[in-house]
């Protein structure tokens, strides 16, 4: 699991004058990425009236798109998604940077709707078997839109909402993270996350064509109605968030005050 901490000091300029003192407040964010862990920390700096944010990290923009690159010649559906999980994080983490209220609710806000998202792609694949065995790859899943076209529907909505096409959620959870980057002049950061987006959306338009072009191989056996209720709950609110964004807004922004208590 990841930590969390933060601080103040006071470092001296080595002046008796006291206006020249530098108060720092910073805090960090340690989060495991499976080959090693990445630090993102940022720190507040006072002189003068003036106010500058700072950023250490391993790499961060390699990071962000490690993921994306490393699920492009995955076959097998679970971990192509594990991988894209990877970029996800990376991405999502953009919000704390600059230490602001704003860029730790996008990250609320992104963890928020991910968690919708990849709950209900994740559940609508286990969904699919053929002869009571889970289907594997992509390959396994073709023709699927003219078997099962809600289901095709239903993976093909999540996909597009999990590489940040608008209006649906995944939309929104970008763009909030993206401005918080942006808001703390973090270009090069924010031209990563676009281009980890890009590479995303490659592999994910790759598993709709699978499933809208290309002829079926096997069969599939039919969805339990209570898995159905799940899936079609949680795309509707990645399909409806549009509506009435302010719900996760609020709920994303009680939660990041508890950090600024």
């Amino acid at each position: 699991m990841g930590g969390f901490s933060a601080g103040y000091s006071i470092m001296d300029s080595g002046t008796a004058d006291a206006s020249t003192d530098q108060i720092a407040m910073g805090a960090s964010y340690t989060m495991p990425m499976g080959d090693g862990s990445m630090m993102i920390r940022y720190n507040k700096q006072t002189t003068d009236g003036t106010t500058a944010t700072e950023t250490e990290g391993s790499n961060y923009g390699v990071k962000v798109t490690m993921g994306a690159f490393s699920a492009i010649g995955q076959r097998n559906l679970k971990r192509l998604l594990a991988y894209s999980s990877i970029s996800h994080m990376g991405f999502a983490l953009m919000g704390v940077i600059n230490g602001s209220f704003d860029g730790v609710r996008s990250l609320s806000l992104y963890m928020l709707i991910y968690l919708v998202m990849s709950l209900a792609l994740f559940i609508s694949i286990i969904a699919l078997k053929n002869n009571d065995e889970h289907i594997e790859n992509i390959e396994d899943i073709s023709g699927l839109a003219k078997i099962n076209p809600v289901m095709a529907l239903i993976i093909s909505i999540l996909l597009f909402s999990l590489a940040g096409i608008p209006p649906l959620a995944g939309f929104f959870a970008k763009f909030y993270v993206l401005y918080a980057a942006i808001d703390a002049k973090l270009y090069y950061l924010a031209i990563f996350g676009v281009l980890s987006s890009v590479i995303s959306a490659f592999y994910y338009l790759r598993i709709i064509k699978v499933m809208y072009f290309e002829e079926s191989a096997i069969s599939f056996d039919p969805i339990s109605k209570r898995l159905k209720t799940i899936i079609y709950l949680l795309t509707a609110i990645t399909l409806l968030f549009f509506l009435r964004p302010s719900i996760f807004i609020n709920f994303a922004g009680t939660a990041s005050a508890s950090l600024f208590i």
